[in-house]
């Protein structure tokens, strides 16, 4: 896969996602899996004469910011609504990552995944580093319990 920068990347995918991926494989003729030399956009139109091509990256942003405003529409607080209006292809990054660490995944691969350069990038995303420090604390007391 070609990423940031144009960069080749192997990028691990759970068996959740390849589910996914080849159902939308199928959606389009194509084999469940990519096959070595098969060289599918992984997200493609249906150009002229039935051949895949690549969406381009602007077409990409455009329909992620027509979800986001579509999910506007019926978001149930102002809190989401103005997360929605703020929202970006680098925002679903951040939450993918967000929800990596959440889940348990350890800091080292999350990183290599997303091909930080620095494993301190990634960390900005360990929202609950914060909260379990806290929850830690609440284990050392100032008395002994003399009961």
């Amino acid at each position: 896969m070609l990423g940031k920068g144009d960069v080749a990347a192997r990028i691990p995918l759970s068996d959740e996602l390849m589910a996914a991926l080849a159902r939308y494989r199928h959606s389009l003729g194509l084999p469940a899996e990519p096959t070595s030399g098969d060289d599918t956009p992984l997200v493609c139109r249906i150009g002229a004469k039935g051949r895949t091509e690549p969406l381009s990256d602007k077409a990409i942003y455009l329909i992620c910011k027509e979800i986001f405003a579509q999910a506007l529409l019926s978001a149930p607080s102002e809190e989401l609504k103005d997360q929605l209006r703020r929202a970006s292809t680098h925002w679903l990054r951040h939450t993918a990552a967000s929800h990596q660490l959440e889940a348990g995944v350890p800091l080292l691969l999350v990183s290599q995944n997303l091909r930080h350069a620095s494993i301190q990038t990634t960390r900005r995303y360990l929202h609950s580093e914060e909260d379990a420090r806290h929850q830690a604390s609440k284990l050392h007391k100032l008395r002994r319990d003399n009961t």
